[in-house]
């Protein structure tokens, strides 16, 4: 009925508009329906987070247990969840799926390992390499990874199987095309060289057509229209640039490509839009499963031009060294309630003699200075812990066993902390090191750790850049993930859609349609936008779970609902603005009613107030 009545349901014309992550509606829960401590957990959190009723998926036939063949992974989780999410028509803005707790941890790998070391192929190599490629790989991560699991492609385990990865800015201009695109690019900058800007700008055009947000084209085309000394159309495409995500003002106004046009009016105001941010790393972004992440971590719009994930984290893990369910209970509930607080305390870094902190030390200066550009305070510590610190707002260490209580420090509502070392993520009874699940006891939002030794390699631990991520608004699961180039063995736990430092747009809606009211025909509504505290570039309309609409830019107008299209009953409107922001950050406001066309109406009585214990009602 839904579906029917969509088209009909508004009076007014509507225009597409991006949908981004970072709300209930782009997330789906998984249950094991025969545990109930997953059940226990997910009902909690799906309350709390407001989760839409679609979006919960419970599955069957999986055993409570630390492992699960990969075979069995495929088949018993990630087609059918898949296969779901297909179904209830949910594929055009599904961006999570995160798991209650009651499910395996770790997804054993052998078999595929076998199957390529006998094939003899190019992934035999790599497979061989036990340093690399142990066959155990993290729940989450394999979700993550779902395309190249089910297609049995063994290069989730590449060290750079994560294009979303925030890696260095040099590769942005340089490296954004596989294939025949990527031969269309090199051209294009090859004419530049020789004064063929209008053959090259031709080329880029094409790409540009073909991959609207590939900020690598846009810039291009800004620097060569620039280099034949026109203005207006460099303008355009360095907007363009801006708004795919190009935020280096510095290292734009030292371009010699714009040298002779420095003094125009129209390009110092572009470029006064710009952020300036240091051109070190790849920008920040906010993630769409919908979306192929390029070589250079950038946007590209189709499947051979980039890898497709979708975020994914484990609300907890009730069994062995993992943690009791009111804790879980506990965390999740501070997580949820950080939103949009924005905490005021200090970013550790661990660094000490211990390899698993010397490892992520060339990372610290950076991560601290660009906590510092955006207002934020980080510090380097020369102890396992921070002692008797009262402001953790964030940690990253590397220790082998730690006494979170003996630290006498406070984690704050929000705070991913998380620890370099090989066996956090391995949660089974006997195995040594102290584990992820230590921090989420105390209150952390999320953490992390590997579910078999990793060896030293940084590539499969978070960059210490997570904490500038989470800082500059994006979820947990975008900032953890952001920050991990091969990530098949990590396991992450906690509040994917935590984002305690998001500036959260917000959209009221004044009329006919209020919160528990009782309506019929037709109704005038308002949204009003003037009062958000950042910019909106779009809004999402959900009826009943539903998307319907999606608009385009703020929009402050009346329109009409003709509820005489909806069957009498309860209904939920969902209004979710979406910030005019590279993270695109969601809000959310939400709406139940009633429809009374028909009016009709329930009549209850009783015949007498007291009833006795053993009395029987008829």
């Amino acid at each position: 009925m839904i579906r029917k009545i969509a088209t009909a349901l508004f009076t007014f014309v509507l225009s597409a508009a991006t949908v981004l992550a970072g709300g209930p509606e782009n997330a789906v829960v998984v249950i094991n329906s025969e545990s109930a401590s997953s059940k226990l957990v997910a009902n909690h959190y799906i309350s709390l987070r407001r989760i839409p009723g679609r979006n919960v998926i419970y599955l069957s036939g999986i055993a409570d247990q630390e492992s699960i063949p990969i075979g069995d992974f495929r088949q018993k989780v990630l087609k059918p969840i898949f296969e779901t999410i297909e179904k209830r028509g949910l594929s055009n803005h599904i961006d999570y799926v995160i798991y209650s707790s009651g499910f395996p941890t770790v997804i054993d790998a052998n078999e595929d390992r076998l199957k390529l070391l006998a094939g003899g192929n190019a992934g035999a190599a790599m497979v061989a390499n036990s340093k690399v490629y142990a066959p155990q790989v993290a729940v989450t991560a394999a979700t993550f990874l779902f395309r190249k699991i089910i297609a049995e492609d063994p290069t989730y385990a590449l060290l750079n199987a994560n294009t979303y990865m925030r890696n260095d800015a040099r590769t942005l201009l340089t490296n954004p095309f596989v294939g025949t695109d990527a031969a269309t690019f090199r051209k294009a900058l090859a004419g530049t060289r020789t004064e063929g800007f209008d053959e090259s700008i031709k080329l880029l055009e094409s790409l540009a057509e073909k991959h609207p947000l590939q900020v690598a084209v846009s810039y291009w085309l800004a620097r060569t229209w620039a280099w034949k000394g026109e203005v207006e159309p460099a303008t355009t495409w360095l907007k363009r640039a801006i708004a795919a995500g190009w935020c280096y003002r510095d290292y734009t106004q030292s371009d010699t490509a714009f040298a002779e046009l420095a003094d125009d009016a129209a390009l110092q105001s572009t470029l006064e839009m710009m952020p300036n941010l240091p051109f070190r790393y790849a920008p920040t972004l906010g993630f769409r499963s919908a979306y192929f992440w390029g070589p250079n971590g950038m946007v590209n719009s189709t499947p051979d031009q980039g890898n497709q994930y979708v975020l994914s984290t484990m609300l907890g893990v009730n069994r062995n060294q993992g943690n009791t369910e009111q804790e879980t209970l506990q965390y999740l509930m501070r997580s949820i309630a950080a939103d949009g607080t924005r905490p005021k305390g200090t970013f550790y870094f661990t660094k000490t003699a211990d390899l698993r902190t010397t490892t992520r030390a060339p990372g610290f200066d950076d991560a601290i200075d660009e906590l510092r550009l955006a207002g934020f305070r980080g510090e380097i510590i020369t102890t396992v812990l921070p002692n008797v610190r009262k402001d953790v707002a964030g940690l990253c260490i590397g220790s082998g066993g730690f006494d979170w209580g003996k630290s006498n420090s406070q984690i704050l509502p929000g705070a991913i902390c998380e620890n370099f070392t090989s066996y956090g993520g391995t949660l089974k009874a006997g195995v040594p090191q102290t584990k992820l699940t230590e921090f989420l006891r105390f209150g952390a939002a999320g953490s992390s750790g590997t579910v078999t030794e990793p060896f030293a390699l940084q590539s499969k631990f978070p960059h210490p850049r997570i904490q500038v991520h989470y800082a500059r608004g994006c979820t947990l699961a975008e900032s953890f993930y952001q920050s991990v180039a091969g990530p098949f063995q990590l396991l992450i736990v906690g509040d994917a859609l935590c984002r305690p430092w998001a500036q959260i747009p917000v959209v009221a809606i004044t009329g006919d349609l209020k919160r528990d009211v009782e309506v019929k025909g037709e109704l005038n509504v308002q949204m009003d936008t003037s009062n958000s505290p950042v910019p909106i570039r779009g809004i999402d309309l959900f009826l009943d779970d539903h998307l319907v609409r999606r608009i385009a830019g703020p929009d402050n107008g009346t329109f009409k609902i003709d509820t005489t299209t909806m069957p009498d009953g309860y209904h939920e409107f969902r209004f979710v603005p979406i910030a005019a922001s590279a993270i695109a950050t969601r809000g959310l406001t939400l709406i139940p009613f009633a429809v009374n066309n028909e009016g009709r109406q329930v009549d209850l009585s009783i015949t007498s107030p007291v009833w006795g214990i053993d009395d029987k009602l008829s």
